[in-house]
């Protein structure tokens, strides 16, 4: 009876441990266990109760591991997603085969593409210019010595080459076309299987528009300028045939009999003619040399009329 009694208090210890243990309670104790086999049938429990808490342990850090490394790449998938979306350059993936694998949303406002459609179904060298992926694939043969067909593989080989970005027009759907810095990155691929190729263009229109504007100011301010320099011409060969006159008229009245006074007053007029004549010869050689006409002649050269002139100047 004995017995009995003490084998029934063993299995009721047992299984109420076995219940706790069902609620994740680990730490239950038995107190005394009973004697004999049944003693070591609840010791190998314990120990295999010990075995599993650390087993729950570790699964329930790893799982907390887990789910933390999930959340950083769920955090950055939506930061790379917002780069792609904010980003004020047209971004493009392709796989293997140059199908589009990714287009972002700058990419699909430059070229009237939409993701949904182009993902793969489009090949990458149908918004890029015929002409230009020959002339391409033509540079790229001849340096690497063997053929480059002329679609999408030879911005791939140049990719491989780890080229700088290059400038060329990119094709709208509608039909116009776009300039655009273009550089080109290989992704993926291994020995077995070619790389795909990542696309990044900058849109060159507002650029390319300054650029027009600021060669049709040029033009303007070289026609304004031309314009200028042939009224300064025509002014100055007008104003100089009356000089030129007025110089003859005043040799001619130095010759006839004045007194001191007048052939002073006649001296002063003289030097302020020659000085007048001087100004007009400079504004045509400012005019000359605006066109580009300037030449250089050798003249006999007087310091002191050139002194007196300069003085004349001064004082007036």
């Amino acid at each position: 009876a004995a017995l009995s009694c003490c084998c029934s208090r063993g299995v009721d210890q047992l299984t109420w441990l076995a219940r706790r243990m069902r609620d994740h309670d680990y730490t239950a104790d038995p107190g005394e266990l009973p004697p004999g086999e049944l003693g070591a049938v609840m010791q190998t429990f314990l120990d295999m109760r010990r075995d599993v808490l650390g087993f729950e342990t570790e699964l329930t850090g790893q799982l907390i591991r887990n789910e933390r490394t999930r959340a950083e790449l769920e955090r950055r998938q939506r930061f790379q997603a917002s780069l792609l979306d904010s980003a004020q350059t047209a971004i493009m993936s392709v796989d293997a085969e140059g199908r589009f694998t990714l287009v972002n949303p700058f990419a699909e406002r430059l070229l009237g593409l939409r993701e949904a459609e182009a993902v793969g179904r489009e090949r990458l060298h149908a918004v890029f210019e015929t002409r230009a992926l020959q002339a391409l694939a033509t540079e790229l043969s001849a340096r690497l010595g063997r053929p480059v067909a002329a679609d999408w593989t030879a911005l791939r080989e140049l990719a491989r080459g780890q080229a700088a970005p290059r400038e060329t027009r990119l094709r709208h759907r509608n039909g116009t076309w776009v300039p655009a810095l273009v550089a080109v990155s290989a992704t993926g691929g291994d020995d077995d299987e070619p790389p795909g190729l990542l696309v990044i263009a900058a849109d060159l229109s507002a650029l390319k528009r300054l650029e027009r504007e600021l060669r049709a100011s040029e033009a303007r301010a070289q026609d304004a300028s031309r314009a200028k320099s042939s009224f300064l011409a025509a002014m100055s060969h007008e104003i100089r045939t009356p000089m030129g006159g007025m110089i003859g008229m005043l040799e001619l009245l130095e010759r006839s009999p004045l007194d001191p006074d007048q052939q002073a007053l006649l001296g002063h007029l003289r030097d302020s003619s020659q000085a007048l004549q001087g100004l007009l010869d400079d504004i045509l050689d400012v005019s000359r040399i605006e066109e580009g006409r300037m030449r250089i002649e050798l003249a006999p050269l007087q310091p002191r009329r050139l002194a007196d002139a300069a003085a004349l100047h001064a004082l007036a």
